[in-house]
């Protein structure tokens, strides 16, 4: 009888010590979500403070105010890319005027400050933003990604990727697809033994018009089906737009280019 109460101690013991370990193990990742999320806002405000201060330095006139009225940034580790819209409203000649422009920029964190890695953003007050060749590459990479999660039925991926409103067309079907027919002709891939041998994109041009994306885009994929292999080349017209900070594809239109 002795024992079975040093063996019941002894267990009620280890579970009190498993559960207080759970407790304080899902508080401190409570704690450094918190610590991240707090991070990320010193950090956003650190961009945009450098933007702004930028912005000033290189007017060659007398300054009156400069706002930013558009401001995203998506970051990937100690990587950002940063989308602004800037109103500028300046001093030249004695009249007061406004200019308006856009562009997206790549950030990199070096000895813990933020530093652009983009040398090529000029002011400019045209429809068409500016992307430096460093953005363009994430843009492109961004793209890549939600390709191999549709072929890898990524449904967590998807599911952050594309929202409920996406619009998508695809060669040789007469209806058009929304979220839903995405996810389920994904995993319907899949559960086939589909899998994805090989993917390219031979050519890419990237227009963006303030905070959406649109890519041309030559593709060349290979996949594998219970064995069987198949090669389908065509053209692509992907449609991003920078929301929440974060990429969410939009919509895409896939033609064989025949």
């Amino acid at each position: 009888m002795h024992s079975k109460f040093i063996l019941f101690l002894i267990f009620t013991i280890i579970i009190l010590t498993n559960s207080s370990a759970a407790q304080m193990s899902v508080q401190e990742s409570v704690k450094l979500a918190a610590l991240k999320d707090g991070n990320r806002e010193t950090d956003r405000a650190e961009i945009e403070s450098r933007i702004g201060k930028r912005l000033g330095n290189k007017r060659t006139r007398d300054l009156k105010s400069n706002d930013l009225v558009e401001f995203e940034a998506i970051f990937r580790g100690d990587t950002a890319l940063v989308y602004y819209a800037a109103k500028i409203e300046a001093k030249n000649d004695g009249r007061a005027g406004t200019e308006k422009f856009r562009a997206i920029e790549v950030f990199n964190k070096r000895n813990g400050e933020w530093i652009s890695e983009t040398s090529d953003v000029k002011l400019q007050n045209s429809g068409l933003t500016l992307v430096s060749a460093e953005a363009q590459k994430m843009i492109l990479d961004e793209r890549e990604k939600v390709w191999r999660a549709w072929f890898a039925y990524d449904k967590a991926a998807l599911e952050t990727a594309i929202p409920e409103e996406i619009i998508v067309i695809s060669p040789g079907q007469k209806n058009f697809k929304h979220r839903a027919e995405i996810l389920a002709s994904s995993e319907q891939f899949v559960k086939t033994g589909g899998k994805l041998v090989r993917l390219e994109f031979p050519k890419d041009e990237i227009q963006v018009y303030g905070s959406t994306i649109i890519l041309y885009t030559d593709y060349l994929y290979e996949v594998e089906v219970n064995g069987k292999k198949e090669l389908s080349t065509g053209r692509a017209t992907d449609m991003f737009v920078i929301r929440d900070n974060g990429f969410v594809n939009v919509g895409w239109h896939l033609d064989t280019g025949k």
